[in-house]
């Protein structure tokens, strides 16, 4: 099973309530996504990209496990933030 936890890193741990609304938007386009893929509670691949959201990264780390391993994952547990068709049609071709 494969486990996608989020972190966000960047520029918002910086942010504070007295800061103009349109530099914490700012900053919030400039972090970056982390995604890892955990396996019996090893980390065992990382993928980092700047979208804003979850569903454009699962495909990429499922990828990345398949060039690392040469197989597909049997399962795969994610919340909802990954949830979208494109992600749903990957998951069933690739069962």
């Amino acid at each position: 099973t494969i486990i996608l936890p989020v972190f966000w890193i960047g520029s918002m741990r910086f942010m504070t309530d007295t800061m103009p609304s349109w530099l914490k938007m700012h900053m919030i386009r400039n972090m970056n996504n982390v995604q890892i893929a955990v396996e019996n509670y090893f980390i065992i691949h990382s993928y980092i990209s700047n979208d804003r959201t979850d569903y454009n990264t699962l495909i990429p780390v499922l990828e990345k496990h398949n060039r690392a391993f040469g197989y597909y994952p049997e399962d795969v547990t994610a919340d909802s933030g990954y949830c979208s068709e494109k992600n749903l049609i990957y998951l069933k071709k690739h069962k």
